[in-house]
């Protein structure tokens, strides 16, 4: 069996940063003109909203893809994150989306990683789904809540709730 690639190798749609880049330039530029005419209370009550807004972007558009490494692939979705060893996966379906289809049965959608135009299945996962039986793991499937994300949230909400005040 080859060996898996060494390095580790981020996919992730291509469109989400630029869409993101776009509306920060957006908020930048609308909160700079508020300042510039005086409106700076104005200007502090809406700064934590748009804050919010190009979070949320980053975390739909940005945030979500797959990490791939010799020992597995790493699932970050939006608030969610799966370890996933290479020996819990039975097959990679390509259809809008790719989709992880565990050895339990169990699916996980990559939101951030789209299969292509025409869904055959990217290069970039056939190396480490060729090589999974030469890694040696001893651990499962690991589920958990994306600590980055929440606490972005969190601030943006608490931002906002002092902006009501």
């Amino acid at each position: 069996m080859p060996a898996a690639p060494d390095r580790l190798l981020v996919v992730r749609g291509r469109s989400g940063p630029w869409l993101l880049g776009g509306l920060v330039a957006l908020a930048a530029y609308l909160v700079v003109d508020a300042l510039a005419r005086g409106y700076v209370a104005d200007t502090l009550r809406t700064l934590p909203w748009l804050a919010a807004l190009c979070w949320a972007v980053y975390l739909v558009l940005v945030h979500p893809c797959a990490r791939l490494s010799s020992r597995g692939v790493v699932v970050v979705n939006v608030l969610r994150r799966h370890d996933v060893p290479w020996q819990h996966v039975s097959y990679v379906t390509y259809r809008s989306l790719v989709t992880i289809v565990l050895d339990d049965g169990r699916t996980l959608t990559c939101w951030g990683v789209p299969a292509g135009r025409d869904r055959r299945p990217p290069d970039v996962f056939t190396p480490y789904l060729e090589a999974r039986e030469d890694a040696a793991t001893t651990t499962g499937v690991v589920s958990r809540w994306d600590r980055m994300g929440l606490s972005g949230v969190l601030v943006c909400l608490v931002g906002m709730a002092l902006s009501l005040l």
